[in-house]
């Protein structure tokens, strides 16, 4: 019945995964309890592909960014209303309009952020001896 809906790729090469992201109605994810504190890099590239993100499951980082950047729906673990609405909105194309993705992503590209490490470190430390080098 819900082959209709979606559709599972199975394991698929990493441009594959990205083309089909780019080209999906929206994105399914699941938040767990335990990994509430943690941004998944699979968050990062659905933001990426621009496509509506429902995320179901426990609160935490992830759905937090979610509705912060308008990107999608954010539905807990038994709210069985709340997703139906989603799934109805979804499948009506009444999809949020999303704030700012490309902003949010670029203050987060790896390059950056190791910059600002150093960055950091160098200004925590410029009083500490230096280390002698042979």
């Amino acid at each position: 019945e819900l082959d209709m809906f979606f559709e599972y790729a199975g394991f698929v090469k990493k441009q594959v995964a990205i083309d089909i992201m780019q080209s999906s109605h929206g994105l399914l994810m699941f938040g767990d309890e335990e990994l509430s504190i943690y941004i998944p890099s699979k968050l990062y590239e659905y933001l990426a592909a621009k496509r509506p993100i429902l995320y179901y499951g426990a609160s935490g980082i992830s759905p937090r960014i979610i509705s912060s950047l308008n990107s999608g729906w954010v539905v807990g673990a038994n709210e069985e209303n709340k997703l139906s609405e989603a799934f109805s909105s979804l499948f009506r194309g009444e999809v949020p309009v999303a704030k700012d993705i490309d902003g949010f992503l670029a203050k987060r590209e790896r390059s950056l952020l190791a910059r600002d490490f150093f960055k950091y470190i160098e200004k925590r430390t410029e009083n500490y001896p230096q280390r002698q080098t042979s």
